[in-house]
């Protein structure tokens, strides 16, 4: 509960005690101008007991009635320890390639490229962590879209008579491996160029493709998930 909520409802608390001692005084002096002689003692009498609804109010209404909701707030997150497994979804597929991105597939044992184990399972808040990015990267694809078509668009616009080894070095910043340079077959260079930049623009609109159509997927599945792990009581 936010704190302006916690503010307001401890207001109107207050105002229903208030409310409450009131119609205890109102009742409270009646029964004075009937009694006569013993008003002092019972106005003292009821005096002691309006003293005493106040905080037993707060005591046993507010602060139990707080903590409830606290309690139930913090019985609903789903703990770490409950894992799900990118590969049992298929429609997490694109969340899959993400965690794998995170780390290399691959490591050097010696001189030999060694494959390393990916465990794909995450706690549902790397989930919703995941998710996100991939919301990111649907927001960032149009930009990075435009950039690889402007640059693509520029190697485009060389031929064999204004393309140098400088241009060339400058084309080679953003890739890997590099191109190199050959003066005797200009040409085919260019070529080599236009296919590296062309295969760098395909990628990221196929990434875009596959996100534009698989996100409103993807975040039902998440959903789902995340109720399933509250149902079966996998909470702290």
């Amino acid at each position: 509960m936010k704190k302006h909520d916690k503010s307001m409802a401890g207001a109107i608390r207050l105002a229903v005690a208030l409310v409450v001692g009131l119609i205890l005084g109102m009742l409270s002096y009646a029964l004075i101008i009937k009694v006569g002689d013993y008003s002092s003692f019972i106005a003292a009498v009821v005096g002691a007991l309006v003293a005493l609804l106040i905080p037993v109010w707060q005591t046993y209404v507010v602060q139990q009635s707080s903590l409830a909701l606290e309690v139930n707030g913090i019985s609903r997150k789903v703990s770490d320890k409950a894992k799900v497994s990118l590969d049992e979804h298929s429609e997490l597929a694109y969340l899959r390639k993400m965690k794998e991105g995170d780390n290399p597939r691959f490591i050097l044992m010696g001189q030999e490229p060694k494959r390393q184990y990916q465990d794909r399972t995450v706690s549902l808040d790397e989930l919703e962590e995941l998710l996100q990015r991939a919301k990111q990267d649907l927001k960032d694809f149009p930009e990075k879209l435009a950039d690889r078509k402007s640059d693509m668009e520029k190697v485009n616009a060389f031929n064999v008579d204004n393309f140098t080894k400088h241009e060339c070095n400058k084309l080679n910043r953003p890739i890997a491996p590099e191109i190199d340079f050959n003066a005797d077959d200009v040409a085919a260079t260019l070529k080599e160029f236009q296919q590296s930049y062309e295969e760098r623009y395909t990628t990221i609109k196929d990434k875009y493709d596959e996100l534009q159509s698989t996100i409103p997927e993807i975040e039902r599945k998440v959903a789902q998930i995340r109720s399933e792990l509250i149902e079966n009581e996998i909470i702290f």
